[in-house]
Parts: C-alpha cells; sequence; structure tokens
C-alpha cells in the first residue's frame, strides 16, 4: 500500500515538473520573439507616453499613440525627401566629375524637388493645414546663425483626434559643422561635438496642453537614419510648449586626413507635438516659434525655457536661431 501511495506521488511531481519546464520553455520563446530596436534607425515605431497637465482616458491615449506612429513616418519621409534634395545641391555646388555626370545630377535635382512637393501635398486622412495669418508676413528671425535654417513651422487641425498638430523642423545649410570640433588623428568612432544642443517650440501668446511630444534627428552621411530622442533626450515641458536637450556628435574615420568627419547626427531637426489651447480655441491669429541652439568647445545648454530661451554656461561658442509665424484660429 506505501509503495502504490508514493508511485503516484512521484508521477504527480513528475507531471508537475514536466509542467513547469514547458511553460518556462515557452515564456523563453516568448522573450526571444520581442525585437530589440535601436535608438539610431529607420522609421521605427517609439511611442511616448503623453505629457500634459490635461487628463486623457486610456481609449484616447491609444488612438493618440497609433496616430502618433502615422504622423511620425509621414513628417520623416518629407524630411527625409528634403534631406536628399539637399545632398544632390551640395553635389552640384561641388561641381565635381565630367558634364555628363553634372547634368544627371540637375536631372535628379528636378525629380527630387517634385518629391518633396508631392509628400508635402499628401497630407495623412484627417490631417488639415492651418493657414498662416495673412497680416504677419513670413517668417522673422529672432537670432542670427548663417549656417542654419528653420525650414518648417506648420499648425494642423487633425480631425481623427480633435487636436492641434504643431510640427516644425531646421537643418544646417552648409558643412561648416565640420569645423566645430578639431579632428583626432588617433582615434576613431563618435565624438562629442561641444556641450548639448537644444530645440524648443512654443506657443507665443495663449498656454497651451501638449500630448505626446516628438522630437528626432537626421544624419548627414545617411539621409535615411535618424535618431529618436523623444524619450531619451532631457525634456524642458512648459505651459507655452515643449523644448529639448540632447548631445550632438560627429563619427570620424581612421586616418581622418584622409576622410575628414564622415558623419553627423545632428545635421536636421524635427519637433512636434499634438496640442490644444487652455480655455478653448482662441479668435484670432496665434503665434508659434520654433529655436535651434547649438554649441562646441566647452560650451553647454544648462536649460531652456519660455520666454527667456536657451541658458548656456558660458558667453562664447554657441550660437541660436529662431523663427516664429502667426497662423488665423
Amino acid at each position: 500500500m506505501e509503495k502504490q501511495v508514493k508511485k503516484k506521488k512521484k508521477k504527480r511531481c513528475s507531471k508537475v515538473k514536466k509542467k513547469m519546464i514547458s511553460s518556462l520553455l515557452v515564456l523563453f520563446a516568448i522573450l526571444l520573439a520581442v525585437p530589440v530596436v535601436s535608438a539610431q534607425t529607420s522609421l521605427n515605431n517609439n511611442v511616448p507616453s503623453s505629457n500634459s497637465d490635461a487628463t486623457l482616458t486610456s481609449e484616447e491615449q491609444k488612438k493618440l499613440d497609433e496616430r502618433t506612429i502615422i504622423l511620425k513616418e509621414y513628417f520623416l519621409n518629407v524630411e527625409m525627401a528634403k534631406a536628399e534634395l539637399d545632398k544632390l545641391k551640395e553635389a552640384q555646388s561641388e561641381n565635381v566629375g565630367p558634364r555628363a555626370s553634372l547634368v544627371e545630377i540637375d536631372k535628379k535635382i528636378e525629380v527630387a524637388a517634385l518629391r518633396v512637393e508631392e509628400l508635402k501635398e499628401k497630407l495623412p486622412v484627417g490631417l488639415e493645414k492651418i493657414q498662416t495669418a495673412k497680416e504677419s508676413g513670413n517668417v522673422s528671425a529672432l537670432s542670427s546663425a548663417a549656417d542654419y535654417a528653420i525650414t518648417e513651422i506648420q499648425i494642423f487641425w487633425d480631425s481623427t483626434q480633435s487636436k492641434y498638430l504643431a510640427h516644425t523642423a531646421g537643418n544646417f545649410t552648409s558643412t561648416n559643422w565640420k569645423k566645430d570640433r578639431e579632428t583626432d588623428p588617433y582615434m576613431t568612432g563618435w565624438r562629442d561635438f561641444g556641450g548639448y544642443d537644444g530645440y524648443s517650440v512654443y506657443s507665443l501668446h495663449y498656454n497651451i496642453n501638449i500630448y505626446n511630444p516628438n522630437f528626432q534627428t537626421i544624419h548627414h552621411a545617411d539621409h535615411t537614419q535618424y535618431t529618436d530622442w523623444t524619450s531619451t533626450a532631457s525634456t524642458y515641458p512648459d505651459a507655452r510648449g515643449y523644448a529639448w536637450k540632447y548631445q550632438d556628435k560627429g563619427y570620424q574615420n581612421w586616418p581622418i586626413w584622409m576622410t575628414d568627419w564622415a558623419d553627423y547626427n545632428n545635421w536636421r531637426q524635427l519637433g512636434w507635438y499634438f496640442f490644444d489651447f487652455v480655455g478653448g480655441k482662441p479668435s484670432g491669429n496665434a503665434s508659434f516659434s520654433a529655436s535651434f541652439g547649438h554649441t562646441w568647445a566647452s560650451t553647454t545648454i544648462n536649460s531652456i525655457s519660455y520666454p527667456a530661451g536657451f541658458g548656456w554656461s558660458t558667453n562664447s561658442n554657441r550660437w541660436d536661431k529662431g523663427q516664429s509665424k502667426a497662423f488665423t484660429f
């Protein structure tokens, strides 16, 4: 009798062990199937959590996150197409190679320019561009930095989310960023270019609630590669907008005297977010701004706020450039 009881216990223990081992194997397989996403990639789908004083239901946040993925891909595609056009213009300005090659570049520039316009016109369904105010003219510069330009300040109404969307972009207009750090002939890899750089997007007249702020930078060597700073940059939420502080880097090959700087992770910037106005939509015009702060040597950015702007560690080795534009709501 005792032997039979022991045998039954052994069988039960054996079955329990087998179930535990099977469960562990299934769990291990699931973990292996989860993809690892790099911070520097092409069109990844990182979605930031909402960062706003206003609250959303879980269903509203889910819809906003899904929409963010779609719009992130759209804005990056537009900026990458603009980057391709600028790279071709760089090659054209260098004026190197046989005449046949230069004619070919001219044709490619024409095709690339058409592609940029087509992408800009083909807005995602539900996205309606808010018109700029007639009396505001074009864009007003806040400071001067000859090698940089804010290229986009746009406000959209997204009917799929019942929210406004502020989208901005900027980029270096030359390769003079290469002069911001001396190369080291005995080293290779990524090197910091001075201290932190910064980027901000602000509402100039009204307080706003912000949802899903996003920030990416596009590389110079390969304009289809970007760094997503949305979850890794130091962030400065504000009643008037949002700002990001991050470390720009250049990549040097070895030996450097043969290749120069091979890449820069901060050639172009995209800053954007969903928002609504505190107290409801204003009647009339409202202005928005985008600003970029750049440092080199030992200078860095300590803080970013509205209306103070960038807080610098020194009074040298830095510049900033911003633009603003008024919109009729």
